[in-house]
């Protein structure tokens, strides 16, 4: 690889090490921005126990340079119970379920 090319990573100068390919395009990396991509997707490995490069979404910038992100994924359950969650906080947002005790007029 020839000194002049450069990492692709936005606001990065530093020359290009490594070359990978995503998603049928060739990304030049640094070391420093490709252990980072490896220690991001190891992070993720971890905590959901797999980790896909198809994960990894590519965000072009103006200046021809990329970022990287890597694309959260819920399990189904967590969406059972977020979707659940948020039909609960419908009903109390109307107010037909919860008042407070403030709310309340009383007679003396």
């Amino acid at each position: 690889m020839s000194e002049t090319t450069q990492c692709m990573i936005q606001g990065c100068n530093s020359a290009a090490d490594i070359i990978i390919e995503l998603k049928g395009q060739q990304l030049v990396l640094c070391r420093t921005h490709f252990k980072g991509l490896i220690s991001r997707l190891s992070r993720v490995a971890e905590r959901s126990g797999v980790a896909y490069p198809s994960r990894i979404k590519l965000v072009k910038m103006e200046d021809g340079k990329v970022k990287l992100l890597i694309r959260k994924t819920r399990s189904k359950k967590k969406k059972e119970e977020e979707e659940k969650g948020s039909k609960k906080k419908g009903k109390n947002k109307k107010g037909r379920k919860a008042r407070s005790k403030s709310s309340k007029k009383t007679k003396k």
